[in-house]
C-alpha cells in the first residue's frame, strides 16, 4: 500500500527499481495460455523476422496476432521493438527515462495523430502511415526516437 511504502520510504532516498524489485514475487509457471507461443515467435532480432515466424506457425492465435501487428504502425512497430530489447539491460528509471524521450518525439511525428484521427477522429480505422511498409523505416529513423 501507499503507506507501507511512506513508511519504508519516508525522504524518497530510494530509486524505482528499487522500491518494486522490494515488492516484486518471481512466478515459475506459465502466466499467458499462448506463452510457447509467444516465445517461439518473438524470439528474434527484428520485427520482420517475427511476422514470418507467426506467419509460418498459421494458428488462430498466430493469425490474430499477425493482423494486429499489420493494422499498427510499421514505425511503431520498429521503435517498440528497439525498445524493449534496450529496456532488457535499464533499470526502471532509465526506462522510464527512455519512454519519455521516446514518447516526445513521436508527438512530433505523423503515425501518432494519423492514428488518433484513424480510431478518435473520424474512426474509419483505416489510418494511412508513413513509412507504411516495415522495410521502408531504417535504423537511422528508429534511433532519433532514442536521441531526442
Amino acid at each position: 500500500s501507499l503507506q507501507a511504502l511512506r513508511e519504508l520510504y519516508p525522504r524518497g532516498e530510494k530509486n524505482i527499481t528499487d522500491i518494486i524489485n522490494n515488492f516484486s514475487i518471481s512466478h515459475s509457471k506459465q502466466i499467458f495460455p499462448n506463452q510457447n507461443e509467444i516465445g517461439n515467435c518473438f524470439n528474434f532480432d527484428s520485427v520482420e523476422k517475427i511476422i514470418l515466424a507467426l506467419e509460418k506457425l498459421n494458428s488462430s492465435w498466430s493469425s490474430e496476432t499477425l493482423k494486429k501487428l499489420q493494422h499498427a504502425s510499421p514505425t511503431s512497430l520498429k521503435v517498440t521493438f528497439q525498445q524493449l530489447q534496450l529496456a532488457k539491460e535499464k533499470t526502471c528509471d532509465e526506462v522510464i527515462e527512455m519512454d519519455f524521450k521516446i514518447a516526445s518525439c513521436m508527438l512530433q511525428n505523423h503515425d501518432f495523430f494519423e492514428g488518433i484521427r484513424a480510431v478518435v477522429i473520424d474512426k474509419d480505422k483505416n489510418p494511412k502511415w508513413k513509412p507504411v511498409l516495415l522495410q521502408d523505416i531504417s535504423e537511422k529513423m528508429v534511433q532519433k526516437y532514442f536521441t531526442v
